[in-house]
């Protein structure tokens, strides 16, 4: 069914129970059925530009997209209508966005991230007017990446730093500097919660205790920049078991440590 693929490059995905959500270059967010692996809806068409970063609430049945044309849209799960358009959420690209029961979090190219309240952006009021209730600055680069804990935002950038953010104050509570020869392009937490992987520009992919700011681990073996990292829980994981590192490259390999 290649009639119904994506005419440019994949930026990001989002996983519900039911679908896969992709989002591209070709300004458009598609929603694939996990049982049929085929289209579910048309093309959600609303972003001007290409649409970097998507993230899914699936217990609110909200979506959120972002994109280089400063936007960040709302959209509903059922009946995937869009929901609230969020004009210049952002002075340039929204490169990430995470959601939590809270909040929506987005980070961007102009170096900082702003906390949504995600009740607020959830309004079928769209009329109303919706300001983030903190924007966050301190990165002295482009923010491309974000992960949230019950506890923490925590942000990776192009300054090659990560930083902790206490969700209650919303304010940096530790900034850790890593050994990242380049910027940061990618983040994702072990199932814990209580490290964080880092992948870089410089081609590695670091381990970070989050409460402490110590680097556990330097994973090298990627011969161009890492630029996307989850992590896998294995069995009995809650228990020390092993749990499993993925990470792709510019270099068309994808790593399992």
């Amino acid at each position: 069914h290649s009639q119904e693929s994506h005419t440019d490059y994949i930026y990001n995905m989002a996983l519900t129970t039911t679908h896969l959500i992709t989002a591209s270059k070709d300004r458009t967010i598609r929603i694939w059925s996990l049982a049929t692996q085929r289209l579910a809806h048309p093309p959600l068409e609303s972003h001007t530009a290409a649409v970097l970063c998507v993230a899914v609430h699936e217990a609110k049945n909200l979506l959120f997209s972002g994109s280089v044309d400063k936007r960040m849209i709302v959209w509903d799960m059922e009946s995937w209508d869009c929901v609230r358009v969020v004009e210049d959420a952002h002075e340039e690209s929204v490169l990430s966005i995470a959601a939590s029961e809270k909040f929506v979090v987005t980070a961007s190219q102009d170096k900082t991230v702003k906390v949504w309240d995600i009740e607020h952006l959830a309004r079928t009021d769209s009329s109303s007017i919706v300001t983030p209730m903190r924007c966050l600055t301190g990165h002295a680069a482009a923010v491309n990446a974000l992960a949230l804990t019950s506890d923490n935002i925590i942000t990776g950038s192009g300054d090659r730093t990560i930083r902790i953010w206490d969700i209650e104050t919303l304010t940096c509570i530790r900034t850790i500097q890593g050994h990242f020869e380049k910027g940061i392009a990618a983040l994702a937490l072990l199932p814990s919660g209580g490290k964080v992987v880092a992948g870089g520009s410089d081609m590695t992919v670091r381990i970070f205790d989050v409460a402490t700011g110590v680097e556990e681990a330097c994973l090298r073996g990627h011969t161009n920049l890492a630029r996307s990292v989850c992590a896998m829980p294995g069995e009995n994981e809650d228990e020390g078991g092993e749990v499993s590192i993925v990470s792709g490259s510019y270099d068309g390999k994808v790593r399992v440590w």
